[in-house]
């Protein structure tokens, strides 16, 4: 299995021609207070690999290593379709702390690739 791409963004879509469309890719949400709830987010991600079913998960977890949000689902690889996308819009995520938030895949329960963003307190907004 090989891992394309992996990315935290604020929303993304296929376009009417199949197009990818990936809006807004970050690594650090800024907020004046914690705990905070962070409305949307999007996981876009890009497998190729063996011909066959398979199984993947997407955990995201803390600065503390405890899962916060986990999907799970099946993906076929045949001659036609080499590759599996992944879109998932996540609502109103709970965010408790500071630190370096990870969003790892795995496939067939093997760690296939992550990414991180991190979550910053700021000074009131003005």
């Amino acid at each position: 299995m090989k891992l394309n791409f992996i990315h935290v963004c604020d929303t993304a879509f296929l376009s009417q021609d199949n197009k990818l469309n990936i809006i807004g890719i970050f690594e650090a949400i800024l907020t004046p207070s914690l705990p905070a709830v962070h409305s949307r987010l999007t996981i876009v991600a890009n497998i190729e690999g063996s011909l066959g079913m398979h199984d993947f998960d997407i955990a995201i977890l803390d600065p503390a290593d405890k899962k916060i949000g986990v999907l799970s689902g099946k993906f076929n690889l045949d001659a036609v379709r080499k590759k599996f996308g992944i879109i998932n819009t996540i609502n109103n995520l709970q965010l408790t702390s500071e630190g370096v938030y990870s969003v790892i895949l795995s496939v067939d329960s093997r760690k296939l690739g992550e990414t991180n963003f991190e979550i910053r307190k700021i000074g009131a907004i003005s």
